[in-house]
């Protein structure tokens, strides 16, 4: 327990991601790693804790609220992404490449045929892909396929949808509780935002390139094109959404549940969703900015005491603790001074560039 004239202050810094809290209004996108297969790719920021009104046939409106925060992929993946994963080894699964959708893919080639609780795939092209980038130490995220409703909710906009606008088609505020909306999509509109109603004939549909028709919330080819892999189980089926180029209007609804099963490939893609990974500090440490009893006793390095410059040109003592996991590192620093004096300096720690 700290007195009131004493305050042990503590730093704890990660090198991971830091995740925030759910924020009121959400970024629009944000780009993609900076090298690797998703290098140049753009994402649509789903916040937490924003509210949706989902529509599915059979069961009427359903509340959603975004438990974690998470990102949608701009487009579908292109078969040039696909192609660039693990050195080419998935390079003749499915149809498609350069800019055009992979297709013709089965859920078990992307997941290897099952995804763990936290949706993680256990093998295929998706565990390639994340090995990839926890390879060369880009651990931000983990790369998934989304659920039903994850899916639903990027396809309705990126801020909170709580009006209106039926059950087939969506509509998107511009900020949260923004009546105005910058998109809807009905029967009559629906040639400017999706490739759709294309003669059923024998051989490949007739699918466009990715990025030719914007959807709602910053998303492009949403619906029709190809239908998209998610990872809700619909009795031995997967749930497939979007709908793909064949279909009619009212098949690239949103609102539109159908699956197929696991091993069977077909006019279906997928669009990748991210999520933070979480870093879980070691030896039981708690980074929350309060020394408690025996937290950094197991602490790999203790440095002190050294001296801290305090406002007003005074000095004091400190103790610096220093650990580490594969991933992370953390350090403390602990002094005690007058809290007051703190209101208007900040306590800034320098690395040695080398």
């Amino acid at each position: 327990m700290h007195s009131s004239t004493a305050l042990t202050i503590v730093l704890s810094f990660s090198t991971g991601l830091s995740v925030a809290c759910g924020s009121a209004l959400p970024v629009d996108k944000v780009p993609g790693p900076p090298g690797g297969a998703l290098a140049g790719t753009e994402w649509v920021v789903i916040p937490a804790n924003a509210a949706y009104t989902l529509h599915e046939v059979g069961t009427g409106p359903v509340a959603y609220t975004v438990p974690v925060e998470y990102h949608v992929m701009t487009t579908e993946v292109t078969g040039q992404l696909w192609n660039a994963v693990d050195g080419g080894a998935y390079q003749g699964v499915g149809l498609g490449d350069g800019q055009f959708p992979r297709w013709w893919i089965s859920w078990n080639d992307i997941t290897g045929g099952v995804v763990d609780g936290d949706g993680l795939a256990v093998g295929g092209w998706l565990k390639a892909l994340n090995d990839e980038e926890t390879a060369v130490g880009r651990t931000d995220y983990w790369y998934l396929l989304p659920t039903e409703k994850q899916w639903q909710a990027a396809a309705r906009g990126k801020t909170t949808y709580a009006a209106g606008g039926g059950d087939d088609w969506c509509r998107t505020n511009q900020v949260v509780g923004d009546a105005t909306d910058d998109v809807d999509i009905t029967n009559a509109n629906l040639v400017d935002y999706a490739v759709f109603d294309q003669p059923v004939q024998m051989g490949p549909p007739p699918i466009e390139e990715v990025g030719g028709k914007l959807s709602c919330g910053g998303l492009f080819d949403a619906f029709g094109n190809v239908a998209e892999w998610t990872t809700t189980m619909d009795g031995a089926g997967i749930v497939l959404a979007g709908g793909d180029a064949e279909r009619s209007a009212n098949e690239t609804s949103h609102a539109l549940r159908t699956s197929t099963a696991p091993s069977t490939p077909g006019s279906v893609g997928i669009r990748l969703i991210r999520t933070a990974r979480v870093t879980v500090p070691p030896n039981g440490l708690t980074v929350d900015g309060v020394l408690s009893p025996g937290e950094w006793d197991q602490a790999a390095y203790t440095f002190g005491p050294i001296v801290v410059n305090l406002p007003g040109g005074q000095t004091t003592t400190a103790t610096v603790f220093v650990t580490n996991d594969a991933t992370d590192l953390y350090v403390a620093v602990s002094f005690n001074h007058d809290p007051s004096s703190f209101n208007t300096h900040t306590l800034a720690v320098r690395f040695d560039e080398n």
